[in-house]
Order: structure tokens, then sequence, then C-alpha cells
């Protein structure tokens, strides 16, 4: 049987894969007494199949539960430190306000450990077991087209330095010129070829572009465009690992 189910409750689920990681599915409003119990249920689970590799799927969770980080920073996180150098723990994301932006708090003091976030369970099995990603076809297209105010407007794909989303609205910067239309990041993403690659939840740069990147605080980064010297574009700390193996920087996993 590839998959043991451990624990199945009302706010968690827990399964053992063989492939060699836990999947933790965690489910509506979490109190403090909650969050203890789970983390500590699963901390065990995790001592006694010998397994570091963890997955929280957090798209059913609701609410904030930052009421608990200093719980988590000063008691449970000291009792995972004999596997500092081997922990990794992949987040999928809760799509509520509160929720995420605890999960994001949540990161300022898990400096230590290897974590990163994810949209779909495919791609965070891929990260944890060290896959390789999963390959996107080139485009032979060297333009791409959007509309914007009712006509179709056609940009040269190797003009984009940069593309963020503020409000909905998709911003895509070239050296001399700025287009806006109502989109999505992953949308227009999914339109560009692969070297196009997201580095923060609300930005995505053309990798040929960079010039530089230096590191910021707490994880994160700051990344610099060849042609736009002044311009500091975010790389955000659950980004900062694959965007320095996309630049050939070396990455501890």
């Amino acid at each position: 049987m590839e998959e043991e189910i451990l624990i199945e409750t009302d706010s968690c689920k827990v399964i053992y894969n063989q492939l060699g990681y836990l999947f933790i599915e965690v489910m509506g409003y979490f109190s403090s007494k909650l969050i203890k119990e789970n983390a500590l249920g699963v901390l065990d689970i995790a001592h006694v199949k010998e397994c570091p590799n963890i997955i929280i799927d957090q798209t059913k969770m609701r609410g904030t539960w930052s009421y608990a980080l200093k719980w988590l920073e000063l008691e449970f996180l000291p009792l995972i430190q004999e596997w500092k150098d081997e922990i990794k723990i992949a987040y999928i994301c809760s799509t509520d306000s509160s929720s995420k932006q605890s999960l994001y708090r949540f990161f300022e003091i898990t400096n230590e450990f290897d974590v990163q976030v994810f949209d779909q369970l495919e791609d965070s099995k891929r990260w944890l077991l060290s896959l390789p990603p999963e390959e996107k076809e080139e485009t032979n297209l060297n333009v791409i087209s959007i509309k914007n105010e009712g006509r179709h407007v056609i940009i040269e794909i190797e003009s984009i330095n940069y593309i963020y989303v503020e409000k909905k609205i998709v911003h895509i910067e070239t050296t001399d010129k700025s287009y806006e239309f109502r989109s999505s990041l992953k949308d227009i993403l999914n339109k560009l070829p692969a070297h196009f690659h997201q580095i923060h939840r609300s930005y995505a740069v053309n990798l040929n572009q960079v010039a530089s990147i230096k590191y910021y605080a707490g994880g994160s980064y700051l990344l610099y465009i060849k042609d736009l010297p002044k311009i500091k574009i975010p790389v955000g700390r659950t980004f900062a690992a694959s965007t320095k193996k996309r630049l050939g920087i070396k990455v501890r996993w």
C-alpha cells in the first residue's frame, strides 16, 4: 500500500506516503490548543516514521493563527533542531487572506529550515523529493498579444524585463514602455517561455535580463535588471531558492 492514513479528524488528516513524506491536510479554523496538539502529534509521527519530509496542505484552512507564532518559535521549532539540515517543509497555501498572512509571518521565524510555498500538490512533491522540475515547453513565438482597451497589443517577448500584478492588474514592463491589462500573473506566465520565472507572489522576471541579485533581509532578496539599474525587484523568501537555482547560483536543498 503506497499510502497509510495515520490520523483522520474533522480538523486534520495525516498520511504517510512510502515515497518518503508525510502529507498533512488541515481544515477549518484553528485554536491555539488545536495548533499545538496537531503540531506535536505530527512531530511524534515524523520521529516514528523517521521522515523529515513534510507537506502541509492549508488550502482548506481559514482565519488567522498568528496567536500561535510565539509558541511555534519558542517551543516547537527547538524540538526539530536535530533535523535542521534535513527537514524540508512544503506548504500549499490557503486562499484565505488571514491564514496566508499568518503563514508569511511564520516564515520570518523559520530561517534555519528549508521551506517553500506552492499552489499545487504535484509541484510540492516534486520539490520535496528533489525531482527535476516539470519541463515547460518553449514557445517559438517572438511576440505576445494582450487585449487592452478593446484592442490587441503586440509585444516583443524579449523586450519584456519584468511583470508584476497590483490590484488584479498585470503590468508588463519593457525598457521604454509599460503595458497594463486585467489578468493574473499565472495566466500571463503560461503564455510566456520558460525563462520567465516567478520570483514573488506578485512579480516575475525575464531571467535573460537579470543583472544581479542581492540579499535583503529575512531570507528575501532584491533583483536588478540590466538596463534598469535603479529598479529594485523583490524576490520573496519562498521563491529565493528556485530563483537562485535558475540563475546558476548554488542552493542547498
